[in-house]
């Protein structure tokens, strides 16, 4: 069967392991280019609007407080990337700010306006992921992003509203180029990761709700990776998570 040729899935350990490094990496970055000092002015409205679009589970107003608060701040500027990266590389994005191939964004908004046999479609979903980015993988599967990829230019816009909302914050004994590279490179790394997850079988789900455990106060400031079907395209009976949430807690005087 043709299936046989299609690349093993990518173990659990390993995807959970890449969410965790991605953390990190955003969790350093903000530690060593931003500050919480006082700043005259207000943030980016317009950038803000951008940066919160979908489905963010804060109001764009409150990260904007959030930001604005020297106490809060290091953790409005975590969640600020993380949700413009995380949101970006989720197979329901807008395929205008989509890190995913715009081919592929582009045929999943189409799939999912479509009215299909539910028992059916989660397996047709499963195989067609998989072929899909074993043909693509060539172009997609680097670890590096060429100056052609068109990703470039949804990873571009993000980085130019994600900067206009950061930059007052900017540490300016930093240097700056060396702030926004860093930065890149982070989307560039959650694009190529986007990739990685769109192309298993199983079905992998980002998780943004604050479990009732949390308590109030709390935010998600990254959410947890879970996968939710097996590679077939059944559903779990119950998720299972490859890496947990991120939760801030202590905000109840400011959300």
């Amino acid at each position: 069967m043709i299936e046989r040729n299609l690349p093993q899935p990518v173990e659990d350990q390993a995807l959970g392991g890449e969410m965790s490094k991605l953390k990190t990496a955003i969790k350093n970055h903000v530690q060593s280019y931003y500050h919480t000092n006082s700043v005259k002015g207000s943030v980016d409205q317009v950038a803000l609007g951008v940066i919160a679009m979908g489905n963010m589970p804060l109001i764009a107003s409150t990260l904007g407080s959030l930001l604005s608060n020297p106490v809060t701040r290091m953790t409005a500027i975590r969640f600020c990337i993380t949700w413009t990266v995380i949101s970006r590389i989720d197979q329901n994005c807008d395929p205008n700010l989509s890190f995913l191939p715009p081919e592929v964004a582009t045929c999943l908004l189409s799939i999912s306006s479509t009215r299909d046999d539910p028992s059916t479609k989660p397996g047709f979903m499963s195989r067609w992921r998989a072929f899909t980015a074993a043909l693509l993988q060539n172009r997609y599967g680097a670890t590096t992003m060429t100056a052609s990829d068109p990703r470039n230019r949804n990873v571009t816009e993000a980085l130019q509203a994600l900067d206009a909302v950061l930059d007052p914050f900017a540490d300016e004994q930093r240097d700056n180029r060396e702030r926004l590279q860093k930065l890149e490179e982070i989307l560039k790394r959650s694009a190529r990761f986007g990739f990685t997850l769109f192309s298993q079988p199983s079905l992998l789900e980002f998780d943004w709700n604050t479990p009732p455990s949390a308590g109030r106060g709390t935010l998600v400031v990254s959410p947890a990776l879970a996968q939710v079907t097996d590679d077939n395209g059944r559903r779990l009976p119950r998720a299972r998570v490859l890496e947990e949430q991120d939760i801030a807690r202590g905000l109840e005087s400011y959300l």
